[in-house]
């Protein structure tokens, strides 16, 4: 196939796409009506599902030695594995910006499942050894806590030498 005979066949796709995408008609067999919101008809989306379904099995173990491959050879070579731009910082495997992100990630998340962050520990309205609310106001730790923490300095004072 010459490259001008080339040309005027993707130009004609293009067009025999857009027109079948406005008239509602699949476009990948060109003889259904196209699922309401969608370009293809219901056959034809099951068919392209499967198939990519198909090919991410066959080809996922060669993604995943990939994707390991790449980190190695961004860590070795001290590049953020996360961006993959700046310089890892601090003998870590990520920069300093990608590493305040997942830093103000993961203090979400902890917030989210009730988790008291550390500096709001001791704070003089949440225990710094249990979190739970402190019962003397401007208290660092809980009277449970005081009680356990008192018990444990007689009995390390026990075994000194």
């Amino acid at each position: 196939m010459s490259r001008a005979s080339y040309e005027e066949t993707l130009k004609y796709n293009k067009e025999q796409y857009k027109w079948n995408k406005e008239h509602s008609i699949c476009v990948y067999c060109c003889n259904e009506a196209a699922e309401p919101g969608r370009t293809m008809c219901f056959k034809c989306a099951e068919k392209n599902r499967e198939r990519a379904f198909r090919y991410r099995q066959e080809n996922i173990e060669k993604k995943r030695q990939s994707d390991r491959d790449l980190y190695n050879r961004l860590k070795s070579e001290g590049i953020c594995v996360y961006c993959r731009k700046r310089p890892a910082s601090d003998g870590r495997i990520q920069c300093g910006v990608c590493r305040g992100i997942l830093n103000q990630r993961r203090e979400k998340q902890r917030r989210e499942n009730g988790i008291i962050p550390e500096d709001m520990r001791g704070n003089g309205v949440y225990c710094y050894v249990c979190t739970k609310e402190v019962e003397n106001s401007g208290s660092k730790v809980c009277n449970k806590c005081r009680e356990t923490l008192r018990k444990n300095v007689a009995e390390a004072r026990k075994h000194r030498d």
